[in-house]
């Protein structure tokens, strides 16, 4: 008597690897295999590798049970009763044929196959229909989390931005008041460094004129910084190159 013999493999914690599965499909031609999952029946045959070491090495448990039991023994009256009864018409009155004519146990167990078969066919397309909503789930999932990554990078981005944008405007506040107790030395340098006619000395006296701008401002006296400024360019109004420096920085 022929054993009747069907597995159901299923990986939980991760999927099969592209490799996995080619490997998976070498041991069985016939299995309906996926992402996560190894499922076959034998019913002349067996399967050819030891189910113990392939759930140790590729699965993490095994959720439908390796069954065994004789091909004579048959499914359930009513699975097989509610099975019949989906036939065409024309296969129900080629069953009834073969059971009236053949004497022997083939055209059974030639029906129970068929049953197995069918019932396999159903398993593999429910678990295909499965394996594609678990796969637009994880894509939907994996969207939603890199959407999370973005928005909060971007707030991460902006906060350092503004801690930044703090730090400076502290750091300038406390060179601005520094500066402040030396301002008559101050405008001694701008008009030594104008004085020596050099592009990179203009440079330094505009930058100075800019800090002592900025001083003002805080302290509510550009009009005092403006009158000290006008003194300066009425005494340097022939150096054309420090003038359209001044312009430059807007001062």
């Amino acid at each position: 008597m022929s054993e009747y013999q069907y597995y159901d493999f299923r990986a939980l914690d991760r999927p099969l690897t592209r490799n996995e599965m080619t490997t998976l499909r070498s041991i069985s031609t016939q299995a309906a295999i996926t992402a996560t999952s190894f499922t076959n029946h034998y019913e002349w045959g067996d399967l050819k590798a030891n189910p113990s070491k392939l759930l140790e090495k590729y699965f993490d448990a095994e959720v439908a049970t390796q069954a065994s039991k004789p091909l004579a023994a048959g499914p359930k009256r009513r699975e097989l009763s509610a099975w019949i009864r989906g036939l065409p018409e024309k296969d129900k009155s080629e069953l009834l044929i073969t059971a009236a004519v053949d004497q022997d146990e083939r055209w059974r167990n030639h029906l129970v196959r068929r049953f197995r078969r069918t019932n396999l066919q159903q398993t593999s397309d429910a678990l295909a229909v499965s394996e594609r909503r678990k796969v637009g789930d994880l894509l939907a999932a994996a969207q939603k989390r890199a959407k999370e990554r973005a928005r909060l990078l971007n707030e991460q981005r902006t906060a350092d931005a503004a801690k930044r944008r703090a730090e400076d405007l502290a750091s300038r506040a406390l060179y601005l008041d520094q500066l402040g107790r030396r301002q008559p030395e101050i405008w001694k340098q701008v008009a030594a460094h104008v004085q020596t006619r050099q592009p990179k000395d203009y440079d330094r006296a505009v930058s100075l004129l800019i800090d002592l701008h900025d001083l003002a401002v805080c302290r509510g006296q550009t009009a005092r910084f403006q009158a000290a400024l006008e003194k300066v360019r009425q005494v340097h109004a022939a150096k054309e190159g420090f003038l359209r420096r001044l312009a430059k920085a807007n001062l």
